[in-house]
């Protein structure tokens, strides 16, 4: 139901110039609620910077963010706009991801809060904002929108669909994965270690070891625009096996038992990861990898992040893996513990 006009809503699309973004463009073109103004940002450069000149631009109250590689339903802004209220700074809606399933997501802002400070450079400019906006005292809200469909794309209002290819797939989830650390919230790569594995995309692998790399590089400076070597495509493509998804074999070096802990799991499969690469077995890595991942043992995730580790990383004194059982736990998530 429409509670109010577009005319205090401008699109800000951002670009470096993929191919995808017409396709955006039409997408805001379609709505049901059409924006006052559609902004084109195209350009390399960092998020921060290309966001704040965007921004600079917005005359209107509000502005919906959108992303060259997203596809909005036809009533996504009428839905993030009614979701706005007073003291609301920014309404989160959810995508549809092939690579996740639902995730986090299109944002829809009011233009005031951008008055004194806008996108830092950091490496998670948006989730700064927002705390940022919430430590002035502006809110933050996730539109709801129950559909026809399954419960999983309940509440989501575009797609997300990127051209996930091996570079990109690497590169994004390494910049999550250094988020998480930032955050102190690698907790929350037990769960999406989790949703990659049950989506099953034929990068989920890719996805999964950039993830569990990118937790290990200390980083707090805004990363986007710059790529990292992939090594990932290399031992993918040694054996011409791109997308493995072996199962774990019946082998006790394998096993999880009740009574392990983190300092435990983590060096043991460590070790196991770092003799694999000594003996040049990436099909042994890939299939122990994702046959972990299939395991209910809280600290299967663990044995993931140990046997990743230790594959890219060889030989490594006791000292650094002792310093890397530290840091998962000093970064785990604030306010909580781990075993």
């Amino acid at each position: 139901m429409l509670l109010c006009d577009g005319n205090d809503v401008s699109a800000l699309v951002l670009t470096v110039g993929e191919s995808t973004t017409p396709r955006a463009i039409a997408s805001i073109d379609r709505q049901t609620m059409p924006p006052a103004a559609t902004i084109i940002h195209e350009g390399a450069g960092k998020c921060h910077e290309k966001f704040n000149a965007g921004v600079a631009s917005i005359s209107t109250r509000f502005f919906v963010q959108v992303d060259a590689d997203m596809v909005l339903d036809r009533d996504c802004i009428e839905i993030l706009r009614n979701g706005m209220a007073d003291a609301v700074g920014a309404v989160y809606g959810r995508l549809r991801d092939p690579m996740e399933g639902r995730i986090v997501g299109i944002k829809l802002f009011r233009t005031e809060c951008f008055k004194t400070i806008g996108f830092r450079d950091c490496i998670s400019p948006d989730s700064d904002f927002v705390n940022h906006m919430a430590n002035v005292g502006w809110s933050k809200v996730f539109a709801l929108r129950f559909t026809d469909g399954v419960p999983a794309t309940w509440h989501t209002v575009a797609d997300h669909l990127p051209d996930y290819t091996i570079d990109y797939t690497y590169n994004k989830y390494l910049v999550m994965g250094m988020r998480d650390r930032y955050w102190k919230r690698i907790r929350s790569v037990k769960n999406r270690l989790r949703r990659l594995h049950m989506v099953g995309h034929p990068y989920a692998i890719v996805a999964q070891i950039a993830l569990v790399r990118g937790i290990f590089i200390e980083e707090c400076r805004d990363v986007m625009g710059r790529r990292f070597e992939c090594p990932v495509r290399a031992m993918l493509e040694d054996e011409g096996e791109v997308g493995f998804a072996g199962n774990v074999t019946d082998d006790r070096r394998c096993r999880l038992y009740a009574g392990d802990t983190l300092p435990a799991v983590f060096k043991r499969f460590f070790r196991r990861g770092a003799k694999m690469a000594k003996s040049g077995a990436p099909a042994m890595f890939r299939s122990y990898f994702t046959g972990l991942g299939k395991q209910p043992h809280k600290l299967a995730w663990i044995a993931q992040i140990g046997l990743c580790r230790g594959f890219f990383s060889r030989n490594v004194p006791d000292v650094r893996i002792a310093a890397d059982i530290a840091m998962i736990r000093e970064n785990y998530s604030q306010g909580s513990k781990i075993a």
